[in-house]
């Protein structure tokens, strides 16, 4: 992506305009990041209760909350590693999709849209952590 076409014009475009754009394939056009220390302004909350257990294994709830009624979040990916020596997860209840990158060793929780309408919803998996 070009960086430059987007600084100067706004726009998001490919460095060399003459290629095509790779359809099919998982391409960063656009990253976004707010650092603020004001935790007023964080637009969606997202909390985490890990409770493991003694035969090595996890439960994991995952809650997000839409802090500000005014927003409309759409196409919302949360993005939870899983550590190494875990094993797959298996999902339990979820609000939207998920999808686990085996490779990357990511668990992609997938929201369509976070409004003030679906403002909250939770996530629940259990890993198993083989022994090392």
């Amino acid at each position: 992506m070009d960086k430059r076409l987007f600084s100067a014009e706004q726009k998001i475009g490919l460095k060399d305009p003459s290629r095509p754009y790779p359809v099919g394939q998982a391409l960063g056009v656009l990253k976004w990041r707010y650092q603020t220390k004001d935790e007023g302004s964080i637009p969606l909350s997202i909390n985490c209760w890990p409770t493991p257990a003694n035969n090595g294994s996890c439960d994991v709830n995952i809650e997000y909350e839409l802090e500000r009624d005014d927003l409309e979040l759409n196409d919302v990916t949360i993005s939870i590693p899983i550590p190494p020596g875990a094993g797959n997860p298996i999902i339990g209840n979820l609000d939207g999709d998920y999808n686990y990158n085996k490779q990357a060793r990511v668990l992609e929780w997938q929201l369509s849209q976070v409004s003030a309408s679906n403002k909250s919803g939770s996530l629940v998996c259990f890993v198993f952590f083989s022994e090392q």
